[in-house]
């Protein structure tokens, strides 16, 4: 007699096929997935958790409401960037000029809104379809062309790098030269 396995068995998704109707069930079947090795997401917050106590420990200031707003107010960026990175993970792909793309949407809404005085809702707009032209042209790349995703992140971290300078150091050039010339006297 020869026994059929499916697919799902095969590949050791048996227990993602079950389903659980209670919260007790659902617990149990956490805690047995744990036991066989898949630990998901624990270390990571058991981590994070450690890290508060040190650093609360370590600081009486570190757990306020005024440090927690303003640590969520620095990693908004840097959230918003990683949840957009996550489904490039999740296919087996890396991208490692998401941080450097979104630096050059960043610049492109500075510039409008410092050099070109725009509106801050256009300088949103472009800056918002400056990461998108990128983003289409790196999955145009990848996908239609077959280039490795490694290549073609690499090559515009890189290159990106270098149109975020241009621009912005003649912005900052302009504007250290206006500051410099108002704060010394002319003479007449």
């Amino acid at each position: 007699m020869t026994d059929i396995i499916s697919d799902a068995e095969q590949a050791g998704f048996v227990s993602d096929l079950t389903q659980s109707n209670t919260l007790g069930d659902s617990v149990k079947a956490y805690v047995q997935r744990v036991r066989g090795g898949d630990m998901g997401a624990l270390p990571s917050i058991l981590g994070l958790v450690v890290l508060f106590i040190v650093f609360g420990i370590a600081n009486d200031r570190f757990l306020s409401n005024l440090n927690m707003a303003n640590l969520a107010t620095q990693a908004g960026s840097i959230i918003i960037l990683a949840m957009g990175l996550v489904p490039v993970l999740l296919l087996g792909d890396i991208d490692l000029s998401a941080g450097v793309a979104g630096g050059v949407a960043a610049c492109v809404m500075g510039l409008l809104v410092v050099k070109h005085d725009q509106p801050w809702g256009v300088a949103v707009l472009a800056a918002l379809v400056t990461g998108a032209v990128i983003g289409i042209v790196i999955g145009f790349l990848v996908a239609k062309i077959g280039i490795p995703s490694f290549v073609v992140t690499l090559a515009f971290f890189l290159g990106l790098q270098g149109v975020t300078l241009k621009p912005s150091a003649r912005v900052v050039r302009s504007a250290s030269t206006r500051k410099s010339s108002a704060a010394s006297p002319t003479a007449t």
